[in-house]
C-alpha cells in the first residue's frame, strides 16, 4: 500500500460527490484575504509588513517542508 497521502487524497476525491457542479459553487474568499483580515498582536513600532502575508509566506514555507522557525526563515 502507498503511503502517499497524494493517493490517498486521490481515492478518497473518487468518493466524494459535489452537491452541486463547481461553476455553482459560491465566491469564497482567498485564504490570503482570511489572514489578512486577523488582528496583528505585533505593536506598531518596528512593523514593516501586514501580518496575513507573512502569514500566507510562512504556510508556504511549511507545506514546502520547514520545519521549525529557522526553516521558515530560510
Amino acid at each position: 500500500m502507498p503511503s502517499s497521502p497524494i493517493d490517498v487524497l486521490v481515492r478518497h476525491r473518487e468518493q466524494v460527490a459535489l452537491s452541486s457542479p463547481p461553476d455553482e459553487l459560491p465566491q469564497l474568499p482567498a485564504l490570503a484575504e482570511l489572514l489578512d483580515e486577523l488582528p496583528d498582536p505585533r505593536t506598531r513600532r518596528g512593523r514593516r509588513h501586514r501580518l496575513g502575508p507573512l502569514l500566507v509566506a510562512c504556510l508556504l514555507a511549511v507545506l514546502a517542508g520547514a520545519t521549525s522557525p529557522v526553516g521558515i526563515v530560510r
